[in-house]
């Protein structure tokens, strides 16, 4: 389990800055109105561990149509698995699939409530479908729960540019900085906190 935990830990690493470094930018537009195209997926042999791992590696690849399918296969033998099912929102959010998204996450939640990086993905989610209000929730509960969890203070700073609230956004852009050591984060902070002091 612990290995796993590492995997979802990167995936959300990964997801966070893929997904939230793009907030920002779109503050002018909302989230794509097309609707996402869907697909058959057919389901995939083998036993929950390697389904897992090859969810992951697909990820990694950038082929989160392939991620969804496999980790679709894994939830079908372990439909409560926190792993699995976060990194299956992770893959619909990268999909633009935001209602998608938000099942997983919800679903995610139902099992492990505590779970402060679910929150989190959660907010962003819903932060990309436009729902500032239950974002703003998300990355709240998120930080109650793990107050050092820079990918929830990243999304709050995002969510407080786009409302305007430059003095709020900076201090969470700030916080990211003190606590991430993941240098693309890091980066992705400090170019936020130079277009907010323009």
């Amino acid at each position: 389990m612990n290995n796993n935990r590492q995997i979802l830990i990167a995936v959300v690493a990964a997801a966070a800055v893929l997904i939230l470094g793009l907030l920002v930018v779109q503050m002018g537009g909302g989230p794509s109105s097309a609707p996402p195209a869907e697909t058959t997926l057919t389901p995939l042999p083998g036993d929950f561990r390697s389904l897992v791992q090859r969810g992951n590696e697909l990820y990694q690849q950038g082929d989160f149509a392939g991620a969804i399918a496999a980790y679709q296969a894994a939830l079908q033998q372990k439909p409560d698995d926190l792993v699995a099912r976060v990194n299956l929102g992770n893959a619909y959010l990268n999909l633009d699939r935001y209602d998608d998204a938000v099942r997983e996450f919800q679903a995610a939640l139902q099992t492990q409530p505590d779970d402060a990086e679910t929150h989190s993905n959660l907010g962003v989610a819903y932060f990309r479908q436009g729902r500032l209000d239950e974002a703003g929730k998300e990355f709240q509960e998120a930080l109650r729960l793990k107050p050092d969890l820079a990918e929830a203070h990243y999304g709050l700073g995002a969510l407080y540019a786009q409302r305007g609230d430059k003095d709020n956004a900076i201090a969470e852009f700030e916080q990211v900085l003190k606590l991430t050591t993941d240098p693309t984060l890091k980066s992705e902070a400090q170019r936020q906190l130079q277009e907010l002091r323009k």
